[in-house]
């Protein structure tokens, strides 16, 4: 590298695109596009393979199937990250927002809040965990409060998973302080006057997204 650059990272590719010259693709390259397209069937075989109980996949597969093509996401800290970079149909035309800097879970409905008010005509679109939903899931009122039409999607399995990834990472020979109660979502929402439903099988998601779509 001789030179560092700051600079707005799309202008810059596509200056320097208009620069170069095309060039016969490297052997290296041509495999990566394979693997790629390996990766995109992998990815959509499992988002269309019936599960029950439920698995996440199916889940990315109807909010791509409903989501306007401006949605916007705010998507909370957890697993959920992973999974939305790998399964969100995510365009320019779209904005998301997470908690990268200090991975802070809770980050999810505060972030809806603030892109309902901000674009109040746009689709938006809270994506969390559990763990991360149950530290904030009081500000569901907030919502109904200011009649803000945002789509919850809670992803529950009982634990604060991506920290039991981390702890098998070290690894630590017993899991700790990962394992949360499960919760009835859906009943604590209804409570609060908003509109829910809890989904256990993939071929119940279709009829609850669509309902998700007609109350918002």
């Amino acid at each position: 590298m001789d030179y560092g650059v700051w600079f707005d990272a799309t202008a810059f590719v596509e200056k320097a695109l208009e620069l170069s010259e095309p060039a016969e693709s490297l052997p290296s390259f041509r495999a990566v596009v394979a693997a790629n397209k390996n990766w995109q069937e992998y990815m959509t075989k499992m988002t269309n393979r019936p599960s029950d109980p439920l698995e996440f996949e199916a889940v990315y597969k109807e909010i791509n199937r409903i989501a306007e093509e401006d949605a916007l996401f705010s998507i909370d800290v957890g697993d959920n990250i992973i999974n939305s970079f790998r399964y969100l149909h995510l365009t320019p035309k779209n904005k998301w927002t997470i908690s990268a800097l200090f991975a802070s879970m809770g980050y999810g409905v505060p972030g809806s809040l603030a892109g309902a008010l901000s674009f109040p005509e746009r689709q938006i679109f809270n994506i969390s965990g559990d763990g991360a939903f149950s530290m904030v899931m009081q500000d569901i009122i907030t919502q109904k409060k200011y009649n803000l039409p945002v789509i919850n999607i809670i992803t529950s399995n009982a634990s604060s998973n991506f920290i039991k990834s981390e702890q098998d990472d070290l690894p630590i020979p017993e899991h700790s302080g990962i394992f949360i109660e499960d919760q009835d979502f859906a009943m604590i929402a209804r409570g609060m006057g908003v509109e829910a439903v809890t989904v256990t099988k993939s071929d119940d998601l279709p009829a609850a997204f669509d309902k998700a779509v007609e109350v918002t």
